[in-house]
């Protein structure tokens, strides 16, 4: 629970026909990571991997398109935390040439379908946007009594008519005529240009209508008045959406029929092509394999009872070298604690894992930040909801350490007297309740004893980084980085006691002062060695003690809002109380809104804020005297499986 999970290597020598009976094995485990082999020539990677790799990317191309027009159905919040129930299929063991040849089936029997759909519908996309631009220019013209087949070229006249914008009509009128060599009929309407010339003088007339910046505009092949061609065209775009919408629900019924069976067959190919990535970090001969891995020690029994049972397996197990991969190894209350340590990062192999000091202090400065009893057990019956709704995951462990937090809320809730803020102590309920310390009255009080709980915090920072550095050979720098700021908090911690047991300062100044002067007196000499930029930054050390001390002052300060907020949030409440329109008593209906939405309000803004600054504490403050975090995870031979 101190350190990581210890760690073993194993090393293999196989027949190349045990190979995927190995790798499956290892694959159940789920113990196993893989780590390259270099004592031979690497294992060559089978061409059904590629082939494997190909057919996924057909199917998800598929899935895609169908989820295009047949998305999935919204889920509620709760849903989505649970996740979509989803009917697993049974499969048996398939060989990877089976497996690609039963996706090929797959693929032949509904990528063509959907080709077709595909290119139909984009034809009619293509086609609606025509019918519109047509429309939109009909309807420019639809009080012009003219056939729209004089609106068209023929073979020695062009006729063009092109979409103004700003432009003057005159300078575009000259210009034409200038283009043409005044072999032209020129007209506006609206916004729009008519052009009447000869036809090798298109080219020119593109060229000005570049120029200027205007849009030529396709005439429609229908002949007749624009009045009388408006309703036609309108009628086509209503066929051509009703087509569309058949394709739309065609598909549907598509991704209704294929989706499960194409999402089992693709995970199949993905299994294929992960166990690929595995073959990769194998060495080989003609006729043998080898394999070198890591698994956890705990792992060894059930890993070796697997492996044994092929007699023509050789198996050496031996104590990694280097730098290991990182599995912690924590139980029960500090278990969901991992994910948030992950979340800073792992520590080498050698080092200390801080899950533990993380789980009690976080669940601790989290409770100090709330205090409020009735907020914790919210909190807590949140957390215990959510951690038995979502099973697994990072949500889950989240979820847990929500629970924690609300139960150490309600415990500093006890202590504070604080139930909805002061609803009993401020004398809204005829209750009266015991307290400790009163956080809005006794605001000194509970900052000694946020500063006092930082120190100890520190002091514990400062003995793992003492004790993780000495038992890795450093005594140097375990006591010029650890011992020398243990020395000035003892020291702290010596006048602190000794002013609370009444001393004179005389004695308190000798008995403190040595440790402190001693820390300090360490501190310059190990700066003095190392230069002027040495010097600088011992002088600089000592205030940014201070600073990290001083930052545990946040936990008076998040006490004091929370406190605050729901006081000012009752008051508003009793305020509304006796409201009284027009005879009408609405006071109690506001009221009522007012406390459940404030107190709401609060729990979560300071909710939030106690979660944040308590993970501060620890990867600012806590985590710089003693961790760096550059541990790589164990990733161990996994299949995730969905839909097998």
């Amino acid at each position: 629970m101190i350190s990581p999970a210890t760690m073993k290597k194993i090393e293999m020598l196989l027949l190349k026909e045990d190979k995927d009976e190995v790798v499956d094995d290892l694959y159940d485990l789920e113990c196993v990571e893989l780590v390259e082999c270099e004592v031979c020539g690497k294992f060559p990677v089978p061409p059904s991997t590629r082939e494997s790799i190909s057919r996924s990317i057909q199917i998800d191309r598929i899935l895609n398109f169908l989820g295009h027009y047949a998305p999935e159905e919204k889920l509620s919040l709760l849903e989505n935390l649970k996740g979509k129930r989803i009917e697993k299929k049974e499969v048996g063991i398939i060989s990877a040439e089976e497996l690609i040849l039963q996706a090929d089936d797959l693929i032949s029997g509904i990528d063509p379908k959907i080709k077709q759909i595909e290119s139909e519908m984009g034809g009619i996309d293509e086609e609606i946007d025509t019918l519109h631009d047509h429309i939109t220019f009909l309807n420019t013209i639809r009080d012009i009594d003219i056939d729209l087949e004089l609106l068209r070229s023929t073979p020695k006249t062009l006729r063009v008519v092109g979409r103004l914008h700003e432009q003057d009509p005159n300078v575009i009128a000259n210009d034409v005529c200038e283009a043409t060599d005044g072999y032209c009929m020129v007209d506006f309407w609206k916004n729009l240009v008519f052009i009447s010339t000869f036809r090798e003088r298109e080219r020119s007339i593109d060229l000005l209508f570049s120029n200027h910046g205007i849009k030529r505009i396709e005439v429609p092949l229908i002949d007749g008045n624009p009045a009388d061609v408006l309703p036609r065209l309108k009628e086509k775009v209503s066929f051509l959406k009703k087509t569309y919408d058949e394709h739309v629900q065609t598909i549907k019924e598509l991704n209704t029929k294929w989706e499960h069976q194409l999402r089992t067959v693709k995970e199949l190919l993905d299994i294929e092509a992960e166990k690929s990535n595995a073959f990769r970090k194998l060495a080989s001969t003609e006729n043998v394999i080898a394999l070198e891995g890591l698994y956890p020690a705990k792992n060894e029994k059930k890993l070796l009872e697997r492996l044994m049972e092929n007699e023509r397996i050789v198996v050496h197990l031996k104590e990694p070298e280097g730098e290991p991969s990182i599995k912690l190894d924590n139980r029960g209350f500090f278990k969901p604690f991992e994910t948030l340590t992950e979340l800073y990062g792992l520590p080498k192999y050698n080092e200390i894992d801080p899950t533990l000091f993380f789980a009690l202090f976080f669940t601790l400065f989290f409770g100090i930040m709330m205090t409020d009893f009735v907020y914790g057990v919210l909190i807590t019956i949140v957390g215990l909801f959510l951690a038995r709704t979502v099973k697994e995951g990072s949500i889950h462990d989240v979820a847990s350490v929500l629970f924690y937090c609300g139960i150490a809320t309600a415990a500093c809730g006890l202590a504070f007297g604080s139930y909805f803020g002061d609803l009993f102590s401020g004398g809204y309920v005829a209750f009266d309740i015991p307290m400790l310390i009163d956080p809005l009255y006794g605001a000194m009080d509970v900052l000694i004893f946020s500063l006092a709980v930082g120190l100890l915090h520190l002091v514990i920072s400062n003995i793992v980084g003492f004790v993780q550095r000495a038992r890795n050979g450093r005594l140097h720098e375990a006591f010029v980085e650890n011992f020398t700021w243990l020395l000035m908090m003892g020291g702290i911690i010596i006048a602190s006691i000794g002013m609370l047991m009444g001393m004179s300062m005389s004695v308190i100044q000798f008995a403190a002062g040595v440790p402190i002067a001693f820390s300090i007196a360490i501190i310059i000499v190990n700066g003095v060695r190392n230069g002027l930029a040495g010097i600088i930054t011992a002088f600089m050390d000592i205030p940014g003690f201070m600073g990290n001390w001083l930052s545990y002052a946040r936990l008076l300060a998040l006490a004091l809002s929370t406190a605050g907020i729901a006081m000012v949030m009752n008051l508003f409440a009793s305020m509304m109380w006796g409201l009284n329109i027009l005879g009408i008593q609405v006071g109690i209906i506001f009221a009522v809104l007012m406390f459940i939405g404030g107190h709401i309000f609060n729990l979560a803004i300071n909710g939030l804020g106690a979660f944040v600054h308590s993970l501060r504490l620890h990867y600012v403050e806590f985590f710089t005297y003693f961790y760096n975090a550059e541990g790589k995870k164990f990733e161990p031979l996994r299949i995730e499986r969905t839909y097998t």
